[in-house]
């Protein structure tokens, strides 16, 4: 475990801050210092499970290892406490349970966060779509089938949209083709329509998508005796 993250001296006024006492405060700290940093796939009891930034897989018990001061009860009344307040989303599960620090990624940037939106945005206003990028042409395909299914839906960032699916054609180095088939097969499907809306979820879901996706049936000609088969035909 290393790193950093930061801590807004804005808590000392938040009134659920002042509200905890000394320990219930130890134990809000350690869920600040033990949420990863970055998105990351963990084995825990045999299960592989996906752990985005601001997450951790933990238990009670684990807990109170960090946090020897406080009881059990104690931790739990605090878990409790701050999850009814925001603060906090748990998801339990048979074999674990994972701590989502809400609102991580808007505190936890390395970045000065307002400098950063004040920078992206004014980027954002003075950027042009390329309309001739194979990433424009699969955004506006995605927002057609998305706008079969609900025509209510709003227009999205050009510029964001673009430069996500830019990112799956230049980064993950995934074939437009391919790309072209994954966003036409996950619109067509009853689950994954109500979830890809936007290529950044695309993106996220890619590896699972491309596993579901329907394998071209393969024709076998079968040669039949009597009958010749041209030269570079296959049997």
């Amino acid at each position: 475990m290393n790193g950093w993250i930061k801590l807004h001296r804005q808590i000392l006024v938040d009134d659920f801050y002042k509200s905890l006492t000394s320990k219930q405060k130890t134990v809000i700290i350690t869920l600040l210092l033990l949420a990863n940093s970055s998105n990351k796939k963990i084995l825990s009891k045999g299960e592989v499970i996906e752990i985005e930034a601001g997450e951790f897989v933990t238990s009670l018990v684990s807990l109170q290892a960090y946090c020897p001061d406080c009881s059990v009860g104690s931790i739990r009344n605090t878990l409790k406490k701050a999850e009814e307040s925001g603060f906090i989303k748990i998801t339990k599960s048979k074999n674990f349970t994972i701590i989502k620090i809400k609102n991580w990624d808007r505190y936890q940037q390395v970045e000065s966060t307002v400098n950063v939106e004040k920078t992206v945005n004014s980027v954002d206003k003075k950027r042009t779509v390329d309309k001739n990028s194979q990433a424009y042409r699969l955004s506006k395909l995605l927002f057609a089938l998305m706008k079969e299914h609900n025509q209510n839906v709003k227009e999205p960032n050009w510029n964001t949209w673009v430069s996500d699916m830019d990112k799956i054609i230049r980064i993950d180095k995934k074939q437009v083709s391919e790309i072209e088939s994954v966003i036409r097969w996950c619109q067509g499907d009853s689950f994954w329509y109500k979830n890809i809306l936007s290529p950044q979820k695309l993106r996220k879901q890619y590896d699972k998508l491309i596993l579901q996706l329907p394998k071209p049936k393969v024709t076998t000609i079968k040669k039949v005796e009597g009958v010749g088969i041209p030269d570079g035909w296959l049997y």
